[in-house]
């Protein structure tokens, strides 16, 4: 439960939970949660009525909670929802952007038809293949066909021939976990 205290019927502050404490002098302070009801009236300490937050696009606009009101004798959640402007406009349009790219890295990359997940596990064993490939080729023997078992539970079927196909996508995908 939240509360709010107090003064002379005016807001104070927020108590975030029934622990925390209230102070009614230098010396003595205890939780919400001891006091009893008239304890609590008389240090003006009221349970807040919370409310569903108002619906915003945050690519736009910011919320946030600002003071609780009085409404029919119960003090009720606020919320205001404010227009982004400028630089901060700006800042969170980057960083909305920044996070879809985020996460189309983690989803990871269509190669041949198969959703190929990203994570460090896929990345350290499609390069022990690369690695077996390059090794394979350069002592002038022909690669065998690998299943790779993606993270997501994937597979794929590497092959002397589909190879350079598949490296050709993933290799630069991977590096752009790395572009700046």
């Amino acid at each position: 439960m939240r509360y709010v205290q107090t003064s002379k019927g005016a807001f104070v502050r927020h108590i975030l939970n029934e622990f925390e404490n209230i102070r009614w002098d230098d010396t003595h302070k205890t939780s919400v949660r001891k006091l009893s009801e008239d304890e609590r009236k008389q240090f003006g300490v009221f349970q807040l009525q919370l409310v569903t937050p108002p619906a915003f696009n945050p690519a736009s606009q910011a919320r946030g909670e600002v003071e609780p009101l009085l409404v029919s004798d119960v003090w009720t959640q606020n919320w205001v929802v404010t227009d982004l402007d400028g630089d901060v406009l700006a800042e969170a349009q980057a960083a909305a952007s920044a996070k879809a790219a985020k996460d189309s890295k983690i989803t990871g990359i269509e190669i041949l038809g198969v959703m190929c997940s990203a994570t460090k596990e896929d990345q350290m064993g499609l390069t022990a293949i690369g690695l077996d490939y390059s090794m394979t080729a350069s002592a002038g023997d022909k690669f065998e066909s690998t299943k790779f078992e993606f993270a997501n539970g994937n597979s794929l079927v590497i092959t002397h021939d589909n190879f350079l196909s598949i490296y050709g996508i993933w290799v630069p995908f991977r590096k752009s976990f790395f572009l700046p």
